[in-house]
């Protein structure tokens, strides 16, 4: 089962990603804990429990290079059109097909 509301905030967390500050670190563990509460109702939050810290934090940093700030206008456009569990599927496809290679847990991802 997926839960919208573990999709939703991990979006926000990943749109909220800002270069200029040091929030990495603590995006890293409100994801932490967003997948300790959802764990046994959303098979997204189990997969987001496998990753590391490291692949975290290459998935945020996807979002907010300079020239991935089109991903998060991308996200806000999907968010009005599709559910919050399918455009976080979306994003992180995406994500794998630019960063799988440089990441350990692949099949966490390829599940999601």
């Amino acid at each position: 089962m997926h839960s919208n509301a573990f999709s939703k905030e991990i979006l926000k967390i990943i749109m909220a990603t800002d270069t200029f500050t040091n929030s990495i670190d603590n995006h890293i563990k409100n994801i932490r804990a967003l997948s300790e509460i959802h764990k046994d109702d959303d098979k997204d939050a189990q997969l987001f429990k496998k990753l590391n810290d490291t692949e975290i934090k290459a998935m945020l940093r996807f979002a907010e290079k300079p020239h991935g700030r089109h991903h998060i206008a991308e996200l806000e456009k999907m968010l009005k059109e599709y559910d919050s569990s399918s455009v976080l599927r979306i994003f992180l496809k995406h994500f794998y097909e630019h960063e799988g290679h440089k990441l350990i847990h692949t099949d966490a991802l390829k599940k999601m």
